[in-house]
């Protein structure tokens, strides 16, 4: 008992406190709880605006992406068609009399094969799948500006779902340089079945119509002849430039490719002492020389006129090293393979018919010596021919069918009644007179010039068709994509 300041005794009673910390417990439970919720309630409403805000993102980049890839492979479509477009208007405009000629415009030709957008026009992706069951869009919108030497394509896609009021959008930004493809010259040389270096001479005026196709120089106007000028095309500024881009390879005569080939000793009982001559006719004539591996020889002789013989190169390609090649017959040039003859000191062609029956490019002579090429009495030759630096002479009847490259100095002599049937001369530092009835059907670069007598040249299938080189670089490049 207790007893009160009174007096008054109280009991001690204490049944109820536990009723009351349980009450306060469920409320403070309750308000945790509640508080709980409502904070993983707001933490999931946040992560699904999150997702959907970013899926919207993704929807719109990937509507933006593939419109991308569409418009690139239209305006690289475009780039490639203009580029031939214009090469081709370039070798027609170089056909005309030089005071006739137009400047041609890379950049306009560019501009009007490339697409035309409208921004007020957009377009809807629906290529995706659902999301939530709802459909996922992505509408497009391209705007084309054209500022100077650029055009440039704004592509904005904004992404949605279906029925939903909430978006995303990015662009992205494509520049295409209009100038991306230039040709450095004032005309070009696209047809000319004559360029030379230097003049031009013909011996009396109207030789003007033996020569069919359109003739040029690096330095000269005219032609030089008696009586009236003859105009030409002046072209100075394509001759060096066209040398080193489009034959500098096959001017480079590269012996040591040659000298360090591997060769292998034959087995054939047509060669003796490391020479073929053949001269017994029951022993060479209607033979042939089976090539299994590169050869070396000191000599090739076949000086029996009326002889056939063939080399049969097999299904690879072979080099024939020799010191001396003399041809007098029938040769004949046989196998899928390639055969490349070497000479060191001295081709003589007489009365030769070489690979008559074959292509030009099936065979390639290699002349390193400094002898002159005295090609005479029914000289047929079917061939690619690369001399580091002799003269020629062709004359007495025949046919060279092929082309016939040097880098060297010195002099070609073409007369006696020769055909060149689908020749090209390549020969930027020689001199070249055609006289006689020499005729050729093809092309000639060259240092100067000389025609006489009945002397003619015919423009054929000449490798100087197509000898116009575009300078080119990428005609696209992209802004960063954008995040509005």
């Amino acid at each position: 008992m207790i007893k009160s300041k009174s007096g008054n005794f109280f009991s001690k009673n204490e049944q109820g406190y536990a009723l009351l910390i349980v009450l306060l417990a469920l409320v403070l439970i309750s308000v945790l709880g509640m508080s709980l919720l409502t904070i993983s309630n707001n933490t999931l409403k946040t992560s699904a605006n999150e997702r959907t805000d970013q899926s919207l993102f993704y929807i719109a980049e990937a509507g933006l992406i593939d419109r991308k890839a569409a418009l690139t492979k239209e305006i690289k479509e475009a780039y490639s068609d203009a580029v031939l477009e214009y090469k081709k208007e370039l070798i027609e405009n170089s056909k005309k009399d030089p005071s006739k000629q137009i400047k041609i415009s890379f950049q306009e030709i560019f501009k009007e094969r490339l697409p035309n957008s409208d921004a007020s026009k957009k377009e809807t992706y629906t290529n995706f799948e659902e999301h939530f069951s709802k459909k996922p869009l992505a509408e497009i919108s391209i705007l084309q500006e054209e500022q100077d030497t650029k055009m440039f394509y704004t592509i904005t896609s904004t992404g949605s779902v279906e029925n939903s009021k909430t978006s995303r959008s990015v662009s992205q930004k494509i520049i295409v340089d209009l100038n991306s493809a230039s040709f450095d010259g004032n005309s070009i040389n696209g047809k000319y079945t004559v360029y030379a270096r230097n003049k031009i001479e013909y011996e009396y005026y109207d030789m003007k119509n033996n020569v069919i196709g359109s003739i040029a120089s690096a330095t000269y106007d005219h032609v030089i002849s008696p009586g009236s000028q003859i105009p030409l095309i002046h072209d100075p500024n394509n001759y060096d430039s066209l040398l080193a881009n489009k034959y500098y390879e096959k001017l480079a005569f590269d012996t040591k490719k040659f000298i360090n080939a591997t060769y292998y000793p034959s087995n054939s009982n047509l060669i003796n002492n490391n020479n073929l001559i053949a001269e017994n006719w029951d022993k060479y004539n209607d033979t042939t020389l089976q090539l299994t591996d590169n050869l070396k020889l000191s000599t090739f002789s076949l000086s029996n006129g009326g002889m056939t013989f063939t080399i049969d190169v097999g299904n690879s390609d072979k080099i024939l090293y020799l010191k001396k090649l003399e041809l007098n017959g029938y040769i004949n040039v046989i196998g899928s393979g390639k055969l490349t003859i070497f000479v060191e000191d001295e081709i003589i062609f007489g009365n030769t018919f070489l690979n008559q029956k074959g292509a030009s490019n099936n065979l390639s002579i290699y002349y390193a010596g400094n002898k002159e090429l005295n090609f005479s009495n029914n000289t047929f030759v079917t061939a690619n021919m690369y001399v580091k630096q002799a003269d020629l002479t062709y004359q007495g009847g025949g046919a060279f069918n092929g082309k016939f490259y040097s880098n060297g100095v010195g002099t070609i002599t073409l007369a006696g009644g020769i055909f060149n049937e689908s020749v090209d001369f390549i020969v930027p530092n020689y001199n070249v007179t055609m006289g006689g009835s020499a005729t050729i059907k093809g092309s000639i670069i060259c240092n100067n010039l000389y025609l006489h007598g009945d002397a003619s040249i015919i423009s054929g299938n000449s490798s100087l068709d197509d000898s116009i080189t575009i300078n080119e670089s990428a005609p696209i490049k992209y802004e960063t994509l954008i995040e509005k």
